[in-house]
């Protein structure tokens, strides 16, 4: 899928003779995400398909700190008229890549540990309900975790064989050492069970 035309071409033409700031636009950041996630758009209508190496997600903290940010991008960009997110296979989310952890969480330095483990963990789901405002489908398509997004969609699809999905919704507690400072306040479902009364479509 493609967008052929610039529907808001006199817009921007505006912005950059008055030196307004630009909105991003859709080539701005696609590359900037790819790894993770492959973006199509067609007609306004943006499909956005979380994969590794093409096929489904093995979800780490390269994943965690660039959710936060593509919501951000994508509510930011006029063009995008309604969000399709789905995973990739038969899968919604595969597994999790522990080997890409630089250290144990407990082991980082304080500022580390802010900007990359506390700061994204409280924004996935704030930037999801705050700067998306516009129609949102999922389509989960085999089990997997963090599925508070797709619950948090207008329109929730599930494929046959996600009768396993175990969402963020609930929050377990962390058991291991390695990533005991991960329970902190809006990770998991404490931040989606605190904006879920916001969330008004």
């Amino acid at each position: 899928m493609s967008d052929q035309s610039d529907e808001r071409a006199n817009s921007r033409a505006r912005e950059q003779r008055m030196g307004l700031a630009n909105r991003p636009r859709l080539e701005d950041y696609r590359g900037k995400y790819a790894k993770h996630f492959k973006m199509e758009r067609r007609d306004g209508i943006l499909q956005v398909q979380m994969h590794t190496d093409g096929g489904p997600l093995n979800f780490n903290l390269h994943v965690h700190n660039d959710w936060p940010q593509l919501w951000m991008d994508i509510g930011n960009d006029p063009d995008n008229e309604v969000l399709i997110f789905t995973g990739s296979g038969d899968k919604w989310i595969g597994g999790f890549d522990r080997n890409l952890a630089e250290q144990p969480i407990h082991e980082m330095p304080q500022d580390s540990f802010y900007d990359h483990i506390y700061w994204d963990a409280t924004k996935l789901l704030e930037a999801f309900i705050f700067n998306i405002d516009i129609p949102t489908i999922a389509c989960i398509n085999g089990p997997g975790f963090h599925t508070e997004f797709a619950l948090l969609c207008d329109i929730t699809l599930c494929a046959d064989q996600c009768g396993a999905v175990r969402s963020a919704l609930r929050r377990p507690r962390c058991r291991s050492r390695r990533w005991a400072g991960a329970d902190v306040p809006g990770a998991n479902g404490a931040e989606a069970r605190r904006l879920l009364p916001l969330h008004q479509r």
